[in-house]
């Protein structure tokens, strides 16, 4: 909170052109919105990285249970763990981020400069998520050999094909959670930023 006030401070201390006066009203709500959308984010954020961390744990408990874990199953399960840590560093590194802005660059520099850093959160992640999901599967199904070890050939099937598709399915609903979220958060945001460039776009040609 103490940063956001700062950069606000910033954009609050610039000397306005004359056509860029009424960013004067304007900015702070955008500044409040951008503000309102980080915080989001990061608590949506914080949630998915505690899940996934649980997830792992209980896999952890639960091959802990076996009095031999066999080396193809260890090593799947520590791949998952590396493959996670590395993801989720990614993730946060990728996120929005309003100290990621020069609060001093000339009002629509700063304008566009934001619009394109929301544009860029509606698909960074497509192929990092897809990379991570792809090694889960291989994690996943490396992991699960430690309890196919007594079943018969249509079990193990089961079990493998059952795993693949609960993480397959996560994605997929992932994403799509993920589309409608900042269809309905960034999308309206991207509008009233590039409203305001405009106006400052078309402030030479009036009169």
């Amino acid at each position: 909170m103490e940063n956001f006030e700062n950069l606000k401070g910033l954009w609050q201390q610039q000397k306005f052109a004359v056509g860029e006066k009424n960013l004067q009203k304007d900015m702070p709500q955008i500044m409040k919105k951008l503000h309102q959308f980080e915080k989001k984010n990061t608590r949506i954020n914080f949630v998915k990285t505690v899940a996934i961390s649980l997830i792992l744990l209980l896999l952890g408990i639960h091959l802990d249970g076996f009095s031999a874990v066999p080396p193809t199953s260890m090593a799947g399960f520590v791949w998952m763990i590396c493959v996670t840590l590395v993801f989720i560093i990614l993730y946060w590194k990728m996120q929005f981020q309003l100290d990621h802005l020069d609060m001093q660059l000339e009002s629509g520099v700063f304008l566009r400069n934001a619009s394109r850093l929301l544009e860029k959160q509606k698909w960074l992640f497509r192929w990092p998520f897809r990379f991570f999901v792809l090694a889960m599967l291989l994690g996943v199904n490396l992991t699960t050999i430690s309890s196919t070890l007594n079943m018969v050939l249509w079990e193990k099937i089961a079990l493998h094909s059952g795993s693949s598709f609960i993480i397959l399915l996560a994605f997929f609903l992932g994403i799509k959670i993920r589309q409608i979220r900042f269809k309905k958060e960034i999308d309206p945001l991207l509008v009233e930023i590039g409203h305001l460039i405009h106006q400052l776009e078309d402030k030479p040609h009036d009169g």
